[in-house]
């Protein structure tokens, strides 16, 4: 460890690798941290472990040892205040954003108080999260990432997260059952409601904001889901309502040798939040609209997350007509004034306001939406002109005049419905013949 010990953790470009690979005493070694964090939230003891890890290592660049650290500070808070506080500065000498580096303090201050050393809370960073993005995707992009991604499963995801705006984590917890009832009735728009606690595959609670609420899925989502449970029927897989919507064709749970292909017959685990990620952004980069910026850790990110979804949805549902902010906050599982006791939101409500938006959040044209929302007009004046037609022939007893009378309404009709440019091209052309 000589050599290592001369350089700072954070010159290395990978600092989650490096820590694996070294086995870093906040990993695995040092048993104090695995107490502690079997007291810490399922849901954050990973960036818990990450930041032990880290820290560890730093302290041994510094020449000590975790365990000796943790000792003196039982018997010194000052020194272990000082010390944690030098690190703190390193970080952000480093230029790691204040909010980053608050976390880690307070990450360690946590680990510190679980074994009764109380240090200062220190000050919350104020800065802005430096890499969480301000991209709005367009609705072009989007329709590309579909388009580029490599099977039913993924499109039918990316269609899911665009047209919903829901977290990754809500959908490692979706069943077929949570959407078949509606889907097999032939809901174009279907509904579905999140209870407080949404157990994702690992036990937890998915539902970051504990909140009960309501979302939908638009009809490019739904016939795509549709298409993917039915290929899987093919394949052999007895998809029952319990089964995973969006399901691994992997195992690594359980798994000493790494992991193990499963059968496409076979009952399969529910993706995890990376795989949407990485599904996400392996689409993204097949579209060409993929963009990546260097991190101060030396890691990539990239511009196009799952996240960044939401704030896709909320912004094509405003520029789709809908204003209600309630609704807004209701659909994408955030809390809602006084929990949401003045506020009832319906299903048929939900499908009348989304519907609205629908040709902003399709993944259709919109030049082409439109036209086949005016060909669905002119379909239902057919069929109201051709009922005309029955009833003037009955009462005038003249089917030929009824039947001229009442084209030449249409043709009127249809006139109206084109533009004026179109109507110039109709004239045109039959000038020429």
């Amino acid at each position: 460890m000589t050599e290592i010990a001369k350089e700072h953790v954070f010159n290395y470009p990978n600092e989650r690798l490096r820590a694996n690979q070294m086995g870093a005493p906040g990993y695995s070694v040092v048993p104090e941290v695995g107490y502690w964090l079997e007291d810490t939230r399922k849901t954050t003891s990973g960036l818990h472990r990450r930041i032990m890890g880290q820290f560890a290592m730093w302290l041994e660049a510094e020449g000590m040892r975790l365990g000796d650290f943790l000792s003196r500070s039982k018997e010194e808070p000052k020194y272990g205040e000082g010390i944690l506080r030098r690190f703190h500065n390193s970080l952000m000498e480093r230029q790691l954003a204040p909010s980053t580096a608050s976390t880690y303090y307070h990450v360690i201050r946590s680990f510190l108080k679980f074994y009764g050393i109380s240090l200062p809370q220190g000050r919350r960073g104020r800065g802005a999260v430096r890499y969480e993005g301000r991209r709005l995707y367009t609705q072009e992009e989007v329709r590309l990432m579909v388009e580029a991604a490599k099977s039913f499963r993924d499109k039918a995801i990316i269609a899911f997260l665009a047209q919903s705006g829901q977290r990754a984590g809500v959908l490692t917890a979706m069943k077929w059952g949570h959407v078949r009832g509606q889907i097999e009735s032939g809901e174009r728009i279907v509904t579905i409601d999140v209870p407080e606690f949404l157990e994702g595959p690992r036990g937890y609670n998915v539902n970051k904001a504990s909140t009960q609420y309501r979302f939908a899925i638009l009809d490019d989502a739904v016939r795509l889901i549709r298409t993917m449970i039915r290929q899987r029927s093919e394949w052999g897989e007895k998809v029952a309502d319990d089964s995973p919507l969006f399901r691994s064709y992997n195992k690594s749970r359980g798994c000493t040798d790494g992991i193990r292909r499963i059968r496409r017959s076979q009952p399969g685990e529910s993706l995890t939040a990376s795989s949407f990620e990485e599904i996400l952004k392996l689409a993204a980069e097949d579209a060409g609209v993929q963009k990546y910026e260097l991190t101060k850790l030396g890691m990539r990110w990239a511009q196009v997350n799952t996240r960044g979804f939401r704030r896709y949805f909320k912004h094509r549902m405003r520029e789709g007509g809908v204003q209600d902010e309630a609704l807004l906050d209701f659909l994408i599982g955030h809390k809602v004034a006084y929990d949401g006791a003045y506020d009832v939101f319906t299903p048929e409500y939900i499908r009348r306001e989304v519907a609205k938006a629908e040709p902003y959040l399709s993944l259709v044209p919109r030049q082409l939406t439109q036209a086949q929302s005016r060909l669905e007009t002119l379909r239902t004046m057919a069929k109201v002109l051709v009922t005309d037609v029955e009833i003037m022939a009955m009462s005038t007893n003249d089917e030929a005049k009824a039947l001229e009378d009442v084209l030449g309404r249409l043709v009127q009709a249809i006139i109206q419905s084109l533009s004026i440019d179109q109507r110039k091209e109709i004239i045109s052309r039959i000038d020429s013949q």
